[in-house]
């Protein structure tokens, strides 16, 4: 659920929690039942754990300015990673 804000010119901010993307654009207001807008709020975002917000905090130092690679990695380029081994009904498929 998402918290949806909105505002009335009478009686101010109210908030609706509702399933993401099904909030209406205009809902009566609870105290008195004029139609209220919706009010566009950035994302709550930053109140995130301490973790993450350690980890965005961390990376921003870098994007900007990035590390400059000047030689190809000694271990040829980046590892591949292991994948499962075939399934035996796939040896039944037709190849190209």
């Amino acid at each position: 659920m998402v918290t949806y804000q909105y505002v009335c010119d009478e009686d101010g901010l109210t908030e609706v929690n509702c399933p993401m993307g099904t909030a209406p654009l205009r809902i009566p207001c609870r105290v008195c039942g004029q139609p209220a807008r919706r009010w566009f709020t950035g994302p709550m975002v930053a109140l995130g754990n301490q973790y993450a917000r350690r980890l965005i905090e961390s990376t921003a130092a870098t994007s900007d300015r990035p590390d400059v690679v000047t030689a190809i990695p000694p271990s040829g380029g980046m590892a591949r990673q292991r994948s499962a081994p075939p399934h035996r009904m796939l040896s039944r498929l037709p190849r190209p």
